[in-house]
């Protein structure tokens, strides 16, 4: 270990591009810190810090797996914005050790030094910290899968176990990640050891292993008649592609993966292949790109048909990152490539810097600025908390009609009765349709939240509605001006009607 530190120290120091990009990556780490310190959730972070109080075999649109990643760090550092955030700057870092460590047996130090790099500058790889999501989780342990499983093929069979493993968390975390596994799969039928690995227990035992961690929720969706599936499938059929959409999406890829990487994965998961074929490259580093180009095949043709969110690629990316760090340090002695490398690590480290300044020094006029979302929930986190508990009654539930507010205000008000999201057709199903029984709230009293002053709907649904007050969210600018953002009224909703559709609940057959 102590060697392996001395080879990565100096080897830093030997190039400056590599110093350069790793005083950028410290200081990243610090600002991160920071920032997930000091920030206000977003409610993605906050709905799925929800999902902690209520650890289920799964989740009706998602395993578990990012559930018990947060509440292991929640556990230590408390139910705050820092407990919810600071085990995915933990596991960035743990990662990043693996992933040098990986190819400085496997390739050479040079290598590993610029995975890491990449790995730590990329926007979108990089964010994987800053906003914990489902994709943090997937992520991280979809890069450990892929190293264990390339270690079980062409190192040592036991391997398989812990690569089995890996991949059930990353597949517990986001099903995106089954794309990756199946092409691992498949790559063992050509691989030049696949007799060797079809006649051993271990690789056999990796997707047992694997299929025991997704279980839960394979016996969630049994028990839920299968939701998951038909609103997997609704969500496809209803965003229909288009044109635009698709030019919107894969100009969102060369944004967040930066214009030098996407470049270069789209290029050597084609080149690399055709190469392997006419039998100029090598097995080894075709695994990488068979378990990267049926993802993109598989998105690429997704992003014609149906309308994409940008994040949704992010599984294929992950055997790009070593495909892409093996081309760059072996064509480490061409001036020009490392310009690039130099050009794309500073617009990267740019793009991450701005928006991290851009939260405590808002001087930069970005419509529609990404890190108001940071302020957008404040409201709840500091007005309606102090007015909640001095002057709201305690005894009355608190709903919302999106997941969103709901989610805000069990994070960070904890109400005594945890507040919850009305299904009344209005909205896409939620968890909150699986955690409670809408006949039970029949009768009873609601504060409704709302960043909507519009009551008409709820007359349907109450007998009586009273408006109480409302609280604005906004933001102070560096001239001392105030940005408004969103306000959130609060309405006394009297005597619940019930919901009065048929709608996805339970064990009740799934209706849109």
């Amino acid at each position: 270990m102590k060697n392996n530190i001395k080879k990565f120290i100096n080897i830093i120091i030997s190039s400056k591009i590599f110093l350069v990009s790793f005083i950028f990556i410290i200081f990243s780490y610090i600002l991160r810190i920071i920032l997930i310190t000091f920030t206000t959730l977003i409610d993605d972070e906050a709905h799925y810090a929800l999902w902690t109080k209520h650890l289920p075999f799964g989740f009706f649109d998602h395993g578990g797996g990012i559930a018990f990643f947060m509440k292991l760090s929640m556990i230590i550092f408390g139910n705050t914005g820092f407990g919810v955030r600071f085990g995915s700057i933990i596991t960035s870092i743990l990662v990043s050790v693996l992933l040098y460590l990986f190819f400085v047996k496997e390739k050479d130090e040079n290598t590993a030094v610029i995975s890491v790099i990449l790995f730590n500058t990329i926007p979108f790889f990089a964010g994987l910290s800053l906003i914990v999501t489902i994709d943090t989780p997937m992520f991280y342990f979809l890069l450990l899968a892929i190293m264990a499983y390339y270690k079980a093929i062409y190192s040592n069979k036991n391997y398989f176990y812990l690569a089995g493993f890996l991949f059930g968390l990353s597949l517990l975390s986001k099903e995106g990640a089954i794309f990756v596994g199946a092409s691992i799969c498949f790559f063992t039928l050509i691989s030049k050891n696949r007799k060797d690995i079809f006649i051993s227990k271990e690789f056999y035992l990796s997707f047992i292993i694997a299929a025991l961690v997704y279980s839960p929720f394979i016996i969630y969706n049994f028990q839920t008649d299968f939701t998951f599936i038909k609103y997997a499938l609704y969500r496809q059929l209803q965003k229909e592609g288009s044109i635009s959409r698709t030019l919107d999406f894969w100009g969102a890829q060369i944004g967040l993966y930066s214009p030098l990487f996407f470049i270069l994965f789209c290029y050597l998961i084609v080149k690399v292949y055709i190469n392997f074929f006419k039998k100029k490259e090598i097995e080894n580093n075709f695994y990488f790109a068979f378990i990267s180009l049926i993802p993109f095949i598989y998105i690429l043709q997704k992003s014609f048909k149906n309308k994409l969110e940008a994040n949704w690629a992010l599984f294929m990316y992950a055997g790009g990152l070593f495909l892409v760090s093996y081309y760059i340090s072996k064509n480490w002695n061409k001036k020009y490539i490392r310009n690039l490398f130099l050009a794309n690590i500073l617009f990267c480290n740019i793009a991450v810097f701005i928006i991290v300044f851009q939260y405590f020094f808002p001087i930069i006029p970005i419509k529609g600025d990404p890190t108001d979302r940071y302020y957008k929930y404040n409201a709840i986190r500091f007005e309606l908390k102090e007015y909640y508990n001095s002057n709201m009654n305690k005894n009355i539930r608190i709903f919302g009609l999106n997941y969103q507010i709901p989610s805000m205000i069990n994070f960070y008000i904890n109400p005594q009765k945890e507040a919850v999201c009305l299904n009344w057709g209005t909205y896409h199903p939620t968890v909150f349709d699986f955690f409670y029984d809408d006949k039970d709230f029949i009768g009873n009293d609601f504060y409704y939240i709302t960043a909507s002053s519009d009551t008409n709907l709820l007359y349907k649904y109450f007998d009586n509605i009273e408006y109480i007050t409302n609280f604005q969210s906004y933001r102070k600018l560096l001239n001392n001006d105030i940005r408004k953002l969103d306000n959130f009224y609060i309405f006394l909703c009297k005597n619940y009607k019930g919901r009065q559709i048929d709608y996805i609940y339970k064990n009740d057959k799934i209706k849109f």
